[in-house]
């Protein structure tokens, strides 16, 4: 049976997506949210370096302390969580939080280190990019990043790492803004709203070609990825040489929250990356993508599991960006034979 049902696992992975709580200054929404994710999906983790790593020194919020002795397992965390996760169902929505975007694009303007901020125009509106210029010359080609569900183009995981590592091995990378919803939003909520992803990767991939990248390959994370295959469907003809899924989720409902039928369609070279720890509504559904695919008659298809990871590449950033560099070298080396 290919459709895999989330359960309580994915239900408390989109509770914790970033939250609206803030700091002195206003800001730090993210900081609470993917600390409080740490938290549903471990237990009680501490919540520390990471969360604080991108935002030093900007929020008032300070980790609860880990409990120790019999306490530390106790059943309540069980229960607390699993009211949490009918307690907190939104209502849905149809249009991108542009609030929110706004502050992601000032909190990443501010602590941005490596790269440049860049404003496409994408279906009237100006979106918020991350450039990173290659650090080879010439660059092997471009490389647009898609993040996942809430998050920003500089998301300390996944995206992070690899906008980084991939202009390190000699790409340049434009990670784009994708649509947000309130923190509390679930993918359900964003199915209407995946169509306004359309004209920002166009932008993107119009960018980097206009910068005379080639080739352009997409890399897409979690949620992003089912905004990449569906806007692919889309626009067949859309000038990119290569697509990177990484954790695709299969969720209930039609396409493209289950991006089977539309992931038939795509005939161009396709990288499937995920963990053997990843959510079941990924690792589970794993076989019916593969099955998907070659049912479409796309032979430029590779399935990929990364052994110990988690949806997240957490610990395993290298690993995750020196896979995903050697595809797309390969897909550049294929290119240039024609």
């Amino acid at each position: 049976m290919d459709d895999v049902r989330p359960g309580r696992e994915h239900v408390l992975h989109l509770l914790a997506e970033p939250g609206e709580v803030r700091g002195q200054d206003g800001r730090c929404d993210q900081v609470f949210g993917h600390g409080f994710r740490l938290l549903l999906m471990t237990g009680l983790p501490a919540l520390g370096a990471q969360d604080r790593a991108l935002y030093p020194n900007r929020c008032a919020f300070s980790a609860p302390r880990r409990p120790t002795g019999p306490e530390e397992e106790s059943p309540m965390i069980s229960m607390l969580l699993f009211l949490l996760a009918f307690l907190c169902i939104p209502g849905g929505a149809s249009a991108t939080d542009a609030d929110r975007e706004a502050r992601w694009a000032e909190q990443v303007q501010e602590t941005l280190v490596v790269g440049q901020a860049v404003w496409l125009e994408a279906g009237g509106r100006k979106v918020f990019a991350v450039l990173t210029p290659a650090e080879s010359a010439p660059p092997h080609g471009g490389v647009v990043l898609v993040h996942g569900m809430g998050e920003h183009p500089d998301w300390n995981d996944v995206i992070h790492p690899l906008r980084l590592g991939l202009a390190e091995r000699g790409w340049t990378t434009l990670s784009v803004q994708m649509p947000v919803l309130a923190a509390d939003a679930s993918p359900t909520d964003y199915a209407p709203l995946i169509p306004e992803s359309d004209p920002r990767l166009v932008a993107a991939v119009n960018d980097l070609r206009a910068r005379k990248l080639d080739p352009v390959i997409l890399v897409a994370h979690s949620l992003g990825t089912n905004m990449a295959i569906a806007c692919l469907a889309q626009h067949p003809r859309l000038p990119l040489d290569g697509l990177v899924l990484i954790g695709t989720p299969r969720l209930q409902g039609k396409p493209p929250l289950d991006p089977l039928p539309l992931l038939a369609r795509l005939t161009l070279p396709i990288l499937d990356l995920y963990g053997s720890r990843d959510f079941d509504f990924v690792r589970g559904t794993a076989a019916a993508r593969r099955k998907a695919v070659h049912r479409g008659g796309n032979r430029h298809y590779r399935q990929v599991q990364i052994e110990g990871a988690d949806h997240y590449f957490r610990g395993l950033e290298d690993e995750l960006v020196t896979t995903v560099d050697a595809w797309l070298e390969r897909v550049r080396r294929d290119k240039g034979r024609r």
